[in-house]
């Protein structure tokens, strides 16, 4: 019988999968700006309008973030 606490080709998998998602993820965050020009032209807004955009993207991300942490956070930890 295989050692259970031996990691499996599949783990390796989620986890080069995981460091794809969040590359990917960064990657268009820091790249907003680029498409910025575009989306100003695409949709005929202000300036200030068009800003909600790239401010959702990055609000959402640290959203998330923060409510992953306090679910590992209450899972892990606060369980003892």
């Amino acid at each position: 019988m295989q050692d259970p606490t031996l990691d499996s080709g599949w783990s390796w998998v989620v986890c080069f999968g995981c460091w794809i998602s969040a590359l990917l993820s960064t990657g268009f965050s820091y790249a907003i700006g680029v498409y910025y020009v575009e989306f100003l032209d695409v949709f005929q807004e202000s300036r200030g309008v068009t800003a909600w955009i790239s401010s959702l993207n990055y609000g959402t991300i640290c959203g998330i973030g923060k409510v992953s942490f306090f679910r590992l956070l209450l899972l892990y930890v606060l369980s003892v």
